[in-house]
């Protein structure tokens, strides 16, 4: 995979990987789901951390920068891929991407900890 840092990079990159019929706002949305998801679990709250949870709309400039940048973007391509495969009804190719976009963000998590201590208290998650 290429350096795709951008949500114009990810959704290019998805699209020449794999040819489909979801528009461009659903692969935003989709995109923008994800990035919240890792600022919640994993950067809230953290030094260096962005302080608003990311979310970008149909509107977004193509060239906007993502939460996870090289060499962690490919979990925007696992993930994005995954959810067009669940959408037409491949659940075992969902499931493969998925592990592969879990195993990522695990990599992704550690070395984000790891680089950006908290900056408070302690935060518990149930």
């Amino acid at each position: 995979m290429d350096n795709i840092t951008t949500l114009g990079g990810v959704i290019a990159e998805v699209d020449a990987l794999e040819p489909n019929a979801w528009s461009h706002d659903e692969k935003v949305r989709c995109i923008s789901r994800l990035d919240g998801q890792l600022w919640d679990r994993h950067c809230q709250g953290r030094t260096g951390a962005p302080e608003r949870r990311p979310m970008y709309g149909p509107d977004a400039p193509e060239d906007t920068a993502l939460l996870c940048q090289h060499p962690y973007d490919g979990i925007y391509v696992y993930w994005l891929m995954a959810h067009i495969a669940l959408y037409l009804g491949e659940n075992d190719r969902y499931n493969d991407l998925m592990v592969k976009c879990e195993e990522a963000k695990a990599v992704f998590a550690d070395s984000y900890a790891a680089e950006h201590p908290r900056t408070g208290g302690t935060r518990f998650l149930f």
